[in-house]
């Protein structure tokens, strides 16, 4: 037996962006209105039904610098060095090169990483592919960020539905790609997990306060600290509006009673441009507030009591009406951007004229308590959102008066509320915070509810919701049912209401019995067997996985979530075997695919085929590694639990043993 050669692998490429984001090159266009920049987007598919990846390069969700910006040029230039020259973990191939800006909250971390990907900065030009932005924060499903850069390189919604899935479908989509993909204000360290599996020439960019993440992710750390006196005298000068060689004998105090933290820094100075305090009185009140026994323990550093500080000020500046619409705002999710239309409507309870509605935000903005983006969405640092959800108790409250105001706009039920970019994706979450659960259970199971959000925001968006009901095990069988039909309903989801009734009885449960009468109802003409259960239900069978042709051999991970088929054109497919997901496709035989092993380190596997050939296989980045040519079809191949050794058998009725390499 020879050793011929390696063969190449499949190529895979990948395409879009997302309305709001910038994007240039063929297939997208980009045009600028008063409302905003707009993309229309340009999709095709493949044969197979998967997208189509288009070339040019991709600015996804890439936010602005903030007003009177400036540069902390060390720490820019340290981490574009980082960015620019990234290595990967010594000996390990499979871990995207990442680099992580770790620091305390209020810091300057997301406004470092977004000075990185202006336009006119090297690292814009050293990522030909381009560069999407994901912003985290607490207890985000990984999945759904998944999901989000699917979407932004491709252009379609997609789902995932298991972790191994997500990150091997990026995996192919980033194989030949030069790409930047930002995390931002990543908290748990497993939020990683689906981004470490991207093409080699793609990179991480990590914000977090948690070290941990870092050291997940394997990323070469630049940690941020407080500014020095000279980069904070700067640094207050822009918030002032005052030429550095102005500034007042009261700045150096300023700075000391503000920590060198550059949010507690941009806030007082916010407040002296905007006329609420002289220098002298904004000293007077940070020394006030620094002897008083402020409650800090929302803060997570003690070293940020500052921030309590100068917010304090910040509040106590504004007037009642600003000040109880701030408030109001606690109810907000964390590290979500805000549309202005929901803004208005929340404070609509207020009395309030929408102009004067509006003033308020801007007054917000203008006291830095709130950013806004050009598209008008406003977002508040998540220290702001802690200091809220202490000071705005209780928060059922909170919740309910934002559910109510959205009542308001629906009279029709949740289903025909407006479509302003949150109602629709996050009013199950405050049905939950507000203690409604007896109308969040009706929701859940509202035909046209479900419909709605299925085709705006795609089935991993719709299975999420029942994760706030984890413990109701008729919304269990509900999603369980949706999963099993993940396949069908991304492409269609018009079909939700022949897979729901296909897949549940009435049996099931009252609620169960009741979605499905609705549904019968809304579709009478709908052409369905009358029995239940035609389709399969939620139970022993798991999930039906079509190959599209005969399997002849198959070969099971040893973690139990993955495996691997060989089929009789010759390929070999790795499979998720909970979502069904087909994670990446091995060419290279030109016959039946016979035999399959998997080898110990659980990374690699080999494949005998009937056109005498074996090949070892890298599971993670596709690449062939091997190719042994023989005197005949192998039938059967093994591999050695403890030695690098393979075990072939061919039709000659032989047992051959080959060494492998390391």
């Amino acid at each position: 037996m020879t050793r011929g050669p390696s063969a190449g692998g499949t190529s895979f490429e990948a395409g879009r962006d997302n309305r709001g984001a910038f994007a240039t090159g063929r297939g997208s266009v980009a045009r600028s209105t008063e409302a905003g920049v707009y993309i229309e987007n340009y999709i095709e598919h493949y044969a197979g039904g998967g997208p189509c990846p288009l070339p040019g390069p991709i600015f996804y969700n890439l936010p602005s610098l903030p007003d009177r910006y400036r540069p902390r040029e060390a720490d820019l230039g340290i981490a574009r060095d980082k960015v620019l020259h990234a290595k990967a973990a010594v000996g390990i191939t499979s871990v995207a090169r990442a680099i992580g800006l770790q620091g305390m909250g209020g810091i300057g971390k997301t406004v470092l990483a977004t000075a990185l990907v202006q336009p006119g900065d090297p690292v814009r030009a050293a990522f030909p592919d381009g560069i999407v932005w994901l912003t985290f924060g607490r207890n985000i499903p990984i999945l759904t960020k998944a999901a989000e850069l699917a979407f932004a390189l491709t252009g379609i919604s997609t789902s995932f539905g298991t972790l191994s899935e997500a990150r091997g479908q990026l995996s192919l989509y980033t194989a030949d790609k030069r790409l930047l993909v930002v995390l931002d204000d990543v908290w748990e360290p497993e939020a990683v997990d689906a981004f470490t599996g991207l093409g080699l020439g793609c990179r991480l960019l990590i914000t977090t306060r948690n070290g941990r993440v870092l050291e997940r992710a394997q990323a070469d750390r630049h940690q941020l600290g407080l500014l020095e006196p000279p980069a904070a005298r700067t640094f207050l000068a822009q918030a002032t509006d005052v030429a550095i060689s102005a500034l007042p004998i009261e700045a150096d105090e300023i700075i000391r009673l503000s920590g060198r933290l550059p949010l507690a820094l941009a806030a007082v100075g916010a407040l002296i441009r905007r006329g609420a305090y002289a220098w002298t009185d904004a000293v007077a009140a940070l020394r006030e507030a620094e002897l008083e026994e402020l409650d800090t323990s929302w803060l997570p550093d003690p070293e940020q009591r500052s921030v309590a500080v100068v917010l304090k000020m910040s509040i106590d500046a504004l007037s009642e009406a600003a000040r109880a619409c701030f408030f109001d705002c606690a109810a907000f999710r964390e590290d979500v951007d805000v549309p202005e239309a929901v803004l208005l409507q929340l404070w609509s309870g207020n009395g309030l004229p929408e102009r004067r509605r509006k003033l308020f935000a801007q007054e917000l903005v203008d006291r830095s308590l709130m950013r806004r983006d050009e598209q008008r969405r406003y977002r508040i640092h998540d220290l702001y959102m802690d200091y809220l959800h202490h000071a705005a108790a209780p928060l059922a409250d909170r919740h309910r008066n934002l559910i109510e105001r959205y009542r308001t706009a629906c009279r029709d039920g949740w289903a025909t509320c407006p479509d302003d970019g949150y109602c629709l994706q996050h009013m199950p979450w405050h049905l939950l915070e507000a203690n409604e659960k007896t109308e969040l259970h009706s929701l859940l199971f509202d035909p046209v509810w479900l419909q709605r959000k299925l085709k705006a925001l795609g089935v991993n968006a719709l299975i999420g919701d029942y994760r706030l009901v984890s413990e109701d095990h008729e919304a269990g069988l509900l999603a369980s049912a949706i999963t099993m039909s993940a396949h069908v309903l991304g492409a269609n989801p018009d079909h939700l209401e022949a897979q729901l009734l296909g897949r549940l009885a009435e049996q099931d449960g009252a609620t169960i019995a009741q979605l499905l009468g609705a549904l019968r109802k809304a579709h009478p003409s709908l052409f369905i067997p009358i029995r239940d259960n035609y389709l399969t239900p939620p139970g022993s069978l798991l999930r039906t996985i079509p190959t599209g042709g005969p399997v002849n051999s198959l070969a099971v991970l040893a973690e139990g979530r993955r495996a691997l088929s060989g089929s009789e054109n010759g390929t070999v497919r790795l499979w998720d075997l909970e979502s069904g997901a087909e994670l990446r496709r091995f060419e290279g035989h030109g016959d039946w695919v016979t035999s399959l092993a998997v080898l110990a380190d659980g990374r690699r596997a080999l494949s005998g085929s009937s056109d005498r050939t074996v090949r070892l296989w890298d599971l993670e980045s596709g690449a062939d590694l091997a190719c042994f040519i023989g005197d005949d079809s192998i039938f059967v191949v093994g591999v050695s639990p403890t030695a690098n050794r393979a075990i072939l058998g061919d039709t000659r009725g032989r047992v051959l043993t080959l060494a492998l390499p390391s």
